[in-house]
């Protein structure tokens, strides 16, 4: 579940699972732009940097490309081993920010009582 959404950050947050006996150690998130499992999910293991609050853990995934859609799941481990993933999220899109600066205008052209200018449009 999304708790907040800046432009290059989710956060995002999940039910901890009854631990089977044995405390959970570690989780892995797992992160994709698409929801077909035939993809390749990028794996990361977030030792430490989450937070229990109650029953849900709640972790700030960084480092995302603004305005795009992400999908996540999530494996806990523990001293017995790994548990299968999650249900993949619902698409969670960071927020759009504004325009990179574009490239200083130059010209292509200098006529009479004409100028053609050109720039480059930044990426983003």
């Amino acid at each position: 579940k999304l708790i907040e959404k800046p432009s290059t950050s989710l956060s995002v947050k999940w039910s901890s699972a009854a631990p089977g006996g044995a405390p959970v150690t570690r989780f892995y998130l797992h992160r994709a732009q698409s929801a077909d499992m035939k993809q390749e999910f990028a794996e990361f293991v977030i030792d430490g940097r989450w937070r229990f609050i109650g029953d849900e853990v709640t972790f700030e995934s960084e480092d995302l490309k603004v305005y795009q859609e992400y999908f996540f799941r999530v494996t806990a481990e523990n001293s017995m081993g790994k548990s299968p993933p999650s249900e993949i999220s619902e698409a969670l899109r960071t927020h759009a920010d504004i325009p990179l600066q574009p490239a200083p205008p130059g010209s292509n052209f200098i006529g009479l009582t004409e100028i053609e200018l050109g720039w480059i449009c930044p990426d983003d």
